[in-house]
């Protein structure tokens, strides 16, 4: 005998039996006796063979049978939080949240903390999976987030958008964060720097390196409970904008502050770091290696085939030269980019117009004459003085380390 009858019997059977209970909680004599009938469904539900169907029928009969606000509400809230605890694995809470969000969906407001639960298990395994975007979208069309964790939660947004290098809509979840944080007391310490270092990626993201720069330097000086590893992380983040951003006298001055953390020996990026810092010529073996530590977007294109990291090197190169020579050729100027002479032209000529090199150009003889005047002199004279108090503080440190008593004195 074909056996596939008996299984659609026992299926069949089954669903009646499950239609059956819920009239009868539906039936109950009271609202609470409703309640708990329909939660005992629930619970023999969770750990079933046939959870997806048997929770939505669940969830669609509580609302189509019962009223919303007494029963309905209470009974898929229990049923969110019970699929939330016990439904784990991907390949069933992934179909059963989507499922059950669609059935709550049309009753609003009334179906909050239900929704969000089942917002919440579903952010948290898309993100486990490394699933970024989609845990931040989830997350991002609750109907409504409880006020005590309303902060936390766009902050969590936020940095999953930003883990999936989606700058913009990271930016519109800060935006809530921010309204949030003008009362300092309704928003915890631990948001309150998620919120900072978002801020500083979705500035990194965007290309605005200074102002990275400038957050991630801010934030790897902060005392606390924040973890040492953490904040060398900041740390190194902040050399990496700095380096990308483009030449002159601002990024150097935040070049030089970083420089003289004590800390700055031990980054990944110190090496570039200190060649920038000093306003050494990079060469390519070294632009290379340092190329190989960076994220993607930090190579993306600048419209002229070349990347940010190459834009950042070759202008750097451009100061450096100004330091060694007093005129250079487009030619030879192009030879030290790796460009040929009009681009190395556009280089120097972008620079000087945005006040960021002082030379002026001779084009009839293909000439580069780097300035006399203070510009560069003051950058060098800052990049002296950077490095006579790296050594005045390192001096202070061994002197305290190995006579403690003069310090107290």
């Amino acid at each position: 005998a074909d056996p596939t009858p008996v299984r659609r019997a026992g299926s069949s059977g089954r669903a009646m039996a499950l239609a059956s209970a819920l009239d009868a909680a539906a039936a109950a004599e009271d609202q609470v006796s409703k309640v708990d009938k329909y939660r005992e469904l629930v619970d023999s539900a969770v750990r079933s063979g046939d959870k997806k169907a048997r929770l939505l029928a669940i969830a669609r009969h509580a609302i189509e049978n019962t009223v919303v606000g007494t029963v309905a509400r209470p009974v898929c809230e229990y049923l969110a939080s019970q699929v939330a605890e016990h439904v784990v694995d991907y390949d069933d809470l992934d179909p059963i949240g989507e499922a059950l969000l669609e059935v709550l969906g049309p009753q609003g407001q009334a179906m909050a903390v239900a929704d969000y639960t089942l917002r919440r298990a579903l952010f948290d395994l898309y993100a486990a999976n490394e699933d970024f975007e989609p845990a931040a979208t989830v997350l991002s069309k609750c109907v409504s987030v409880p006020v005590a964790q309303r902060a936390a939660t766009f902050a969590e947004i936020a940095q999953a958008f930003l883990m999936a290098d989606n700058a913009g809509a990271a930016e519109m979840a800060l935006r809530q964060v921010a309204e949030l944080m003008a009362d300092e007391d309704a928003v915890d310490k631990a948001t309150q720097l998620r919120y900072r270092a978002c801020r500083a990626q979705v500035a990194d993201l965007q290309r605005n390196y200074k102002q990275a720069a400038a957050t991630y330097s801010s934030l790897s000086q902060l005392e606390g409970d924040v973890k040492q590893a953490e904040l060398e992380v900041f740390l190194d983040r902040a050399a990496v904008c700095a380096i990308l951003d483009r030449a002159g006298p601002q990024r150097q001055r935040i070049l030089n502050k970083i420089y003289r953390d004590p800390r700055a020996a031990d980054l990944p990026s110190f090496v570039m770091l200190e060649k920038m810092c000093r306003q050494q010529l990079v060469r390519k073996e070294e632009a290379d290696e340092f190329r190989a530590t960076l994220r993607p977007h930090h190579l993306a294109s600048v419209g002229d085939g070349s990347t940010v990291f190459d834009r950042a090197v070759r202008e750097h190169n451009v100061l450096a030269a100004s330091l060694v020579f007093t005129a250079i050729s487009f030619s030879s100027l192009g030879d030290l980019l790796e460009v040929d002479a009009a681009a190395a032209e556009k280089y120097a000529a972008r620079m000087v117009e945005e006040g960021r090199l002082q030379a002026t150009i001779d084009q009839v003889q293909g000439v580069l004459e780097f300035g006399t005047g203070t510009a560069d002199e003051l950058s060098a004279w800052d990049t002296s003085l950077a490095d006579l108090f790296g050594a005045l503080t390192t001096a202070v440190d061994a002197i305290s380390t190995a006579h403690p008593h003069l310090v107290d004195c």
